[in-house]
């Protein structure tokens, strides 16, 4: 990205960002906040105790639903949960205090509506910035496998890779670089294994019949279970990553 792309984006970021978390701090209030305050209001008036433990109770029951449909996709239920429910805890709790005046005016119902959005606004901002700089899951340690581990059929994307014992490395369509333009590769090269570093996890270096000056680096990420090797393709900012996964059983 050049000088004038970049300082582009950041005005465009500038002067837009601050409407945008305004609307999605609007919406955030309407599908969070208000429904649950309405039911836990309904709720106290029917069945007794404080409105805001009913709103609560619905808040924590609606995350439970989210964080279970997520969980059966593979994300961890705690963590979907406790993000879920703690993203519209403030908005909720704004909007059920406000709640106690006058719920019926159109004065108050304005009022409730900028309440409720300026945290909301807030919530919505630092889950974007969240999600721009990383997962919300802590980063796990790559695997260690040994030299030995990485002997064997990997592949992803179309790719073959089968490293041999001896360091023998054969190829079919496994990406590379060079002069920063993604390429394939089919033919016979060599391998060794690289041992992790301080600042970088351990991986193989291969050296491919395409490009014979150089050594392509691929780190190891994934499991011990269910390794996977890993190339980053292109400016490092903005890189686009290949991916290899180990086949199961099949080492020689």
């Amino acid at each position: 990205m050049g000088g004038i792309e970049l300082l582009f984006s950041l005005v465009m970021a500038a002067v837009v960002g601050p409407f945008v978390a305004l609307l999605l701090g609007a919406a955030q209030a309407v599908a969070v906040a208000v429904p649950p305050v309405w039911l836990g209001r309904t709720l106290a008036g029917r069945y007794g105790g404080p409105a805001l433990l009913w709103a609560l109770g619905v808040l924590g029951a609606g995350a439970a639903v989210l964080a279970g449909g997520m969980a059966a996709l593979g994300s961890d239920f705690l963590t979907v949960w406790a993000w879920s429910a703690g993203l519209a805890l403030l908005p909720l709790v704004a909007a059920e205090l406000w709640a106690d005046g006058d719920f019926t005016q159109g004065r108050a119902w304005r009022e409730l509506a900028a309440i409720v959005t300026v945290p909301a606004s807030v919530m919505a901002v630092g889950t974007a910035s969240a999600h721009a700089l990383g997962p919300f899951d802590a980063p796990r340690p790559s695997p260690r496998l040994g030299a030995h581990g990485y002997v064997g059929t990997w592949s992803g994307g179309g790719g073959w890779l089968r490293l041999e014992v001896g360091g023998r490395a054969v190829v079919t369509r496994v990406p590379y670089q060079q002069d920063m333009e993604e390429r394939t590769c089919t033919g016979e090269g060599t391998w060794s294994f690289r041992e992790a570093r301080a600042d970088d996890s351990e991986g193989v270096d291969l050296s491919l019949p395409c490009s014979p000056q150089w050594l392509h680096s691929w780190e190891v990420a994934g499991t011990a279970d269910r390794p996977e090797l890993f190339l980053l393709i292109g400016d490092p900012d903005y890189a686009d990553v290949r991916v290899l996964r180990k086949h199961e059983g099949v080492s020689r």
